[in-house]
Parts: C-alpha cells; sequence; structure tokens
C-alpha cells in the first residue's frame, strides 16, 4: 500500500515536471508570418542569439529624422541591465573618448539628458528604450555623439564604446537621400544598401513593413537584429550614421484598422517629434511632416492606426504652400496591384484614392511601398514611385530631383526627372 503510494506520489510529480517543461517549451512564442525565426523563451534561453542586447550595455544605436533636420535630431538607443536612473546622450562638434567615469574632448561638449521607459514587451530583458533631443544645432555641420547610463548596480556608469556621427542638414546646399532600403536584409538587400550608403545619403526612408513579424512582441530579436545590421551596412563611407524617416505599415501592427496596443514596438522605436518626452509612446502620432530647407516630407498612415479621413485636414494644410516641393511617404499603394484578395486593403486603397488622389497634385513625388511595383508612373504633374517587392531602391537628388534606380545589385541606367 505504502509502495503503491509512493509511486502514485512520484507518478505525480513526473507529470508535474513534465507539464512545467512544456509550457515553458512553447511559452512567449515568436511565430509571426515573416519572422527571422521561430522562438520561444524556452529557445531563446537556450540558444543565445548573436545579435541580442548583450546585458549591462548600450545597444541599438540609431537616429530619427525631426521636423526639422537643419538644426535638430533625434537619438535613440537601448539598455540592457540593472534598473536604470538616468542616461544622456552627449554632443560635439569634435571627436571625444569616455574612459570609464573620464570625458576627453578637444572643444565643447553639450549634455542633453534622455527619456527612458522600460520595453515590457520584452519579458526576458530588463530593457530600456531611450532617446534624446539634440536640439540648439548648426546647419550643415558634423557632429560626433554617444550616450552614458547610470543604473542601480552601485550607480555604474555603461557608456557607448565609441563616437557616431551624424551631420545636420544646410540651409541652401542640395542633398541626396534613399528610399526603400532596409526592409529585409537578404543579400540582394545588403548590396543595395552599399550602393545606397556610397551616395553619402542625408538620410534614408522606409514606407511601413521594416520587420515583418506583424507586431508580436515576443519577436524581439528581430528588431535586435534589424539595428544591428541597420548600423552594420546604413553607415556611409565617411562614417556617418544615416538617419530613418519612416512610416507605419500594417506588419507593424499586424493588421489595418489595428488597435495601438497590437503594436508592440513600431511606435515605441520611431520618434520623428521633437517634444514628446510627455507623450505615452503608445499615443504617439503617426502622421508628420519634416521640412528640410525648401523640402516638405509628408509621412503618412494607411490606416494602420490613424484612418484615412483624419489626415486629410493634415495633407491639404501641408502641401498649401506653393513655393515648396513636397513629397509624400506612405505604405499601401493607391491602386492595389492585380491579385490581392484583401477586403481591408481594397477599401483603404479605395478610400485613399477618393479622399487623398486629389490633393496629391501638389506633391512633386509620392514614394508607396506595401506590395507596389518597383517602377513609376505619374499622373497629372505628380510621379508615383514604387518599391514595394524589396528588389529595388532609390536614390533622390535635390539639386535636379532626379531619381536613380538601384536594382539588381547595381545602380540601373533608368533615372527619372521630376523637374515640372
Amino acid at each position: 500500500m505504502l509502495k503503491r503510494k509512493i509511486f502514485s506520489l512520484m507518478f505525480i510529480c513526473f507529470i508535474c515536471i513534465i507539464s512545467t517543461l512544456l509550457s515553458i517549451s512553447i511559452c512567449n512564442p515568436c511565430l509571426a508570418n515573416a519572422t527571422r525565426s521561430m522562438s520561444t523563451s524556452l529557445t531563446r534561453f537556450m540558444v543565445r542569439d548573436e545579435y541580442r542586447c548583450v546585458y549591462q550595455t548600450i545597444c541599438c544605436m540609431y537616429l530619427t529624422v525631426p521636423q526639422d533636420m537643419t538644426t535638430t535630431m533625434i537619438v535613440n538607443y537601448q539598455y540592457n541591465g540593472p534598473s536604470l536612473i538616468s542616461s544622456t546622450v552627449i554632443v560635439s562638434a569634435n571627436p571625444f573618448y569616455i574612459d570609464g567615469e573620464l570625458l576627453i574632448a578637444d572643444g565643447a561638449v553639450y549634455y542633453y539628458n534622455s527619456k527612458c521607459f522600460v520595453v515590457h514587451q520584452i519579458k526576458e530583458d530588463n530593457r530600456y528604450q531611450c532617446w534624446s533631443d539634440i536640439t540648439g544645432l548648426t546647419p550643415g555641420t558634423t557632429y560626433f555623439y554617444a550616450s552614458i547610463v547610470t543604473a542601480s548596480d552601485f550607480q555604474r556608469n555603461v557608456s557607448t564604446h565609441h563616437n557616431y556621427k551624424f551631420r545636420t542638414a544646410s540651409t541652401n546646399d542640395s542633398f541626396t537621400f534613399v528610399n526603400g532600403v532596409g526592409r529585409q536584409w537578404n543579400e540582394p538587400a545588403i548590396s543595395l544598401a552599399d550602393l545606397a550608403t556610397a551616395t553619402e545619403p542625408l538620410f534614408a526612408m522606409i514606407g511601413g513593413d521594416i520587420i515583418m513579424n506583424d507586431g508580436n512582441g515576443n519577436c524581439f530579436l528581430d528588431w535586435d537584429y534589424w539595428f544591428a545590421m541597420w548600423h552594420k551596412h546604413m553607415t556611409t563611407p565617411l562614417g556617418y550614421t544615416i538617419p530613418l524617416l519612416t512610416s507605419i505599415g500594417e506588419r507593424e501592427a499586424g493588421t489595418f484598422g489595428a488597435p495601438r496596443e497590437w503594436d508592440s514596438f513600431y511606435l515605441h522605436y520611431f520618434p520623428h517629434q521633437i517634444g514628446l518626452q510627455d507623450i505615452n509612446p503608445q499615443h504617439r502620432p503617426t502622421h508628420h511632416a519634416h521640412s528640410i530647407n525648401n523640402l516638405n516630407i509628408l509621412a503618412l498612415d494607411t490606416n494602420v492606426h490613424t484612418s484615412i479621413s483624419d489626415q486629410v485636414d493634415f495633407i491639404k494644410s501641408q502641401l498649401s504652400t506653393k513655393t515648396t516641393k513636397h513629397i509624400v511617404l506612405y505604405d499601401l499603394p493607391m491602386a492595389m496591384p492585380h491579385g490581392s484578395h484583401n477586403s481591408i486593403e481594397w477599401l483603404t486603397s479605395n478610400q485613399m484614392k477618393e479622399q487623398w488622389l486629389p490633393l496629391m497634385t501638389d506633391a512633386r513625388m509620392v514614394f508607396e511601398n506595401h506590395e507596389s511595383p518597383s517602377d513609376y508612373q505619374q499622373i497629372n504633374k505628380t510621379f508615383y514611385f514604387g518599391t514595394g517587392v524589396g528588389d529595388t531602391a532609390l536614390i533622390v537628388d535635390t539639386k535636379d530631383y532626379c531619381v536613380k534606380f538601384l536594382r539588381n545589385r547595381e545602380i540601373h541606367p533608368k533615372i527619372i526627372c521630376t523637374t515640372p
């Protein structure tokens, strides 16, 4: 009788152990349709991803384009480690060096306090997302920058290992920018990135669907990998970090018309306006405008979190200045390619044609993404460019607003000039 009770108890314990292991092995799955690699909490614990943010380090350093790139910049980064007390971005017009608590610099150094918050979606790390508004800059100037974090581990300071570098836009010189690089990091895409960075672009635009994991919070390693690849392949030959100007796509949230809560990372990772510190990142605006000299760029939301109709007045007000050249960036094309049968896509596309298309006559160029063909068309005086299938990137020179196509690992001979 006693042996039977002991055996029953051992069997129950065995079942409990097996059940626990099974629940752990399938806990927090990253099972998005196009994730870099499917995983669970257990597999992420057992197999360390080489691109994962290392404990007690600063990682994922990148820039986002603010409203005015001539005098401001937004520096973004993450910290993985003990409870964060404070964080600062250091900026100087001269290179500087951080050695523990000692900062060695030649010339003036400026300190900007960062706003940081816990990335609760990343359940397996103590991860913080930080950003700093860098203001009061001089147009057309090179700046070096680094970040420092003070954490609760005996108030230990953690800093970036080296200076990063950016440049502000000039108030009168022309510049180049790129569109369509970075939506994936396979071999052809890396070749496109190498060609694009060789032109020393001032910034890069990505019109949605940056990472196709449908906003799954368990797929945070996709973003770690993406930012590592961006830093590796989107730093120019002269060493400049290329700032990002993005618009949201449905793959950031899983579908069109999605609640903001479904968007685990995009809203948190891409501030595009100075002065958002008091706004919950989940409530950041998803349509915004950027002015560089006489160029005005509108980044729009094709009904992911903000409806088509709710952006009409914004578009009208932005495109009303006739002396300014206007460029528009968004995800979903107005003319859906043949074979797409998603009713939400078709409804959104038709709404765009009805409400946005008449307004675009005042835009010089429109960049569409999603599944748009890698080509262009002209409607009235406006040129519509597509880079949705991921095999093409575009280089735009604001000297004459001519567009070069990067395709099949080379600069295509086709050049489209949009001068009226």
